[in-house]
């Protein structure tokens, strides 16, 4: 996705909306202000100061590592059966380019973003990480902890279809369906919520609906109806 916009500068209007935002996303009021500012200024809209460029970037590879730290806590302790490989590969997926992205749409930074240019989804992705940092350089590791699980994962990440997306519930149920000399039809549609692609998919059987799904993509929408029709018809 691209959009050819051109914006370096915050108006009132565009302040009081900023720090409204901010305090819903925090819960709380913050004195730093400053941070959260230069969390959403991409280097294309840097300010100077005594010859140095003020941006998100150091902000960004701070909230990257700690966006990391807190996914991989989470998940330590909701899989303690669960080894290192699992774990590891389950991060990837929360805290992808791509996953990244959908949720910096999901909350609408974009319309806080400061840039000259054109915007691409990757610097709402890399804004998500620099919002992350400077909760962090505010509060301390354990109050962004509590934010990043409350506004980010519980939100906008469903751990439990990350985990089963790696089953083929699809093909499974193609052939549960073919061994039964029945037919079955996937009915996937795209509409858009938050400004972005979603998708919403219905499974039938023998033409008759047995199960739905929905997700940020047809991939997701899919294998997670797929699953509920199993469920349903294997009981």
């Amino acid at each position: 996705m691209f959009r050819k916009i051109i914006k370096a500068v915050r108006g009132k209007s565009e302040k009081d909306a900023f720090y409204g935002f901010l305090m819903q996303f925090l819960g709380r009021k913050t004195k730093r202000k400053d941070l959260y500012l230069l969390a959403f200024r991409h280097k294309s809209a840097s300010l100077y100061e005594k010859g140095k460029k003020l941006n998100n970037e150091r902000l960004e590879y701070l909230g990257d590592a700690v966006l990391d730290a807190i996914v991989a806590d989470v998940l330590f302790r909701k899989y303690p059966e669960q080894k290192e490989g699992f774990l590891t590969k389950l991060r990837s997926k929360i805290v992808s380019r791509k996953q990244l992205n959908a949720i910096g749409y999901a909350l609408q930074l974009d319309k806080y973003l400061l840039f000259k240019g054109v915007m691409t989804d990757n610097l709402v992705g890399n804004c998500v990480e620099a919002l992350v940092g400077a909760v962090y350089l505010d509060f301390g590791y354990e109050k962004t902890k509590k934010i990043v699980e409350k506004q980010l994962l519980e939100r906008f990440v469903d751990i439990e279809v990350l985990v089963r997306n790696d089953e083929n519930f699809k093909s499974k149920l193609v052939e549960w369906v073919q061994s039964r000399k029945q037919t079955v039809a996937f009915l996937t549609e795209e509409k858009e919520k938050n400004g972005r692609p979603y998708f919403f998919s219905e499974v039938l059987i023998d033409a008759e609906t047995q199960g739905r799904g929905e997700g940020w993509s047809k991939k997701q929408a899919e294998q997670l109806a797929a699953k509920k029709t199993l469920d349903k018809v294997r009981k």
